[in-house]
């Protein structure tokens, strides 16, 4: 492993790569030949090299030639990981780009916060993607990404060959950008079989400086329409991250209806969103309605009592959702806690509820309305870690009783054999 996260230091293996090159310098010979000597001897031993991480490095262009060399060193095929994470600029993306792409074994690629990846590097991997290359992990948030550039990347995803799994956009610059993700990546999400989770994080996006491309792009609900198209037909997704994207009641509500026909999608979160009151209402629709969606993420989403006085009514007749996010939720008083005490008494599939507990007892009224707020809280508490250990015996048993029907029909295929 190669790692520069903290230090200059490279590894096991290998001295840092600046030292190298300065040593080569007084040598008079060349730094990736070294580089590629050490990794060759460093294998000889024994040694595998299976995850490069430099974060945060200013590394010359030197430097990222050689790691190049490293990553499609021809033995080099345990190296998994690549993190280089805002320690790239525009044309050493590109380098870097090429060479995982040569790689038979790269699976998980960062190279957020390179400010900007160019509409060649968007080539690159998108041509990577469509010949079935390994990666399933990619991280390219915190960049600047043309809409050509996007539109290459989202191209490649409708190929029968896309392997990737996980795909991360957060953050990205300028609006356009993102924005241009959002329509033209649901659209082609309609035909894309891979992608499991879509991370799509503080993009930030209104309608003021959103820039139109196509019919998606009036909005950043607009934006949501088209996912949501998308999700209707789309039987491989299994998470979608939307944190603090100034989504609105009326993308909440195309993204619900999309989530009731949906049935893979597990993992939603609206976290950071001023969805409203009648946000919350499509909200409880989900709640009531959705057979698979296990995780719910609404922090930060300004709920009120009486929403969350609705939304743990129909938590009680909800038998999938295992994790509900409400922090940073300040207006939650004793009762919408004691009506989610209740809810959750009567459905022990819920195992957490994330609640800002000590700010929530800070804001109410002292004296007794704040005593009982603090038991409510406790309450919730408790009954949590109840639903988990009943969950963990469950399956316990579970378990046990497989292994106790496989042990017998293996008894009996040996019988019938000596039979």
């Amino acid at each position: 492993m190669i790692d520069v996260c903290e230090q200059a230091s490279i590894g096991e293996a290998f001295e840092c790569l600046r030292f190298y090159e300065n040593e080569c310098k007084k040598l008079g010979i060349s730094a990736e030949q070294t580089i590629v000597k050490n990794l060759q001897d460093a294998i000889s031993e024994g040694e595998q090299l299976m995850q490069i991480t430099i974060k945060n490095k200013i590394l010359s262009t030197k430097q990222v030639q050689s790691l190049s060399s490293l990553i499609t060193y021809d033995q080099n095929n345990g190296l998994t990981v690549i993190d280089l994470e805002g320690s790239l600029n525009e044309p050493q993306v590109e380098i870097i780009l090429e060479a995982v792409l040569r790689s038979p074994s790269v699976e998980i690629m960062n190279i957020r916060n390179c400010k900007c990846i160019s509409d060649r590097s968007c080539t690159i991997l998108a041509d990577g993607i469509i010949r079935g290359h390994t990666l399933r992990i990619i991280d390219i948030s915190l960049n600047d990404i043309t809409i050509q550039g996007l539109k290459k990347l989202g191209s490649a995803f409708r190929s029968e060959r896309c392997g990737i799994q996980v795909l991360r956009m957060g953050q990205m610059t300028p609006s356009n950008s993102i924005c241009g993700s959002i329509g033209y990546f649901g659209q082609e999400m309609k035909l894309n079989t891979s992608l499991l989770n879509l991370v799509l994080a503080e993009n930030k996006l209104d309608e003021t400086n959103a820039i139109e491309i196509a019919q998606f792009l009036c909005n950043t609900d607009r934006g949501i329409i088209a996912i949501a198209k998308a999700l209707q037909t789309n039987r491989t997704l299994l998470s979608i991250i939307l944190w603090n994207n100034k989504i609105t009641s009326v993308g909440v509500e195309v993204l619900v209806n999309a989530l009731l026909t949906n049935r893979t999608l597990q993992h939603l979160d609206l976290g950071m969103n001023k969805i409203g009151k009648e946000g919350m209402k499509h909200i409880v629709r989900l709640v009531q309605g959705s057979q698979t969606i296990t995780t719910l993420g609404l922090a930060g989403t300004e709920i009120q009592t009486e929403e969350i006085v609705s939304l743990s009514r129909a938590l009680s007749h909800n038998t999938c959702l295992m994790r509900l996010d409400l922090r940073r939720n300040l207006q939650i008083g004793l009762k919408a806690l004691s009506e989610l005490t209740r809810s959750l008494e009567s459905n022990p599939s819920v195992q957490c509820v994330c609640l800002d507990a000590e700010a929530i007892i800070e804001k109410a009224p002292v004296g007794k309305n704040r005593v009982e707020v603090q038991k409510e809280l406790q309450k919730i508490q408790i009954i949590c870690a109840e639903h988990v250990n009943m969950f963990v015996v469950k399956n316990k048993q579970a378990l046990e009783a497989y292994a106790e029907s496989k042990a017998e029909r293996q008894d009996k295929k040996t019988d019938d054999q000596d039979g």
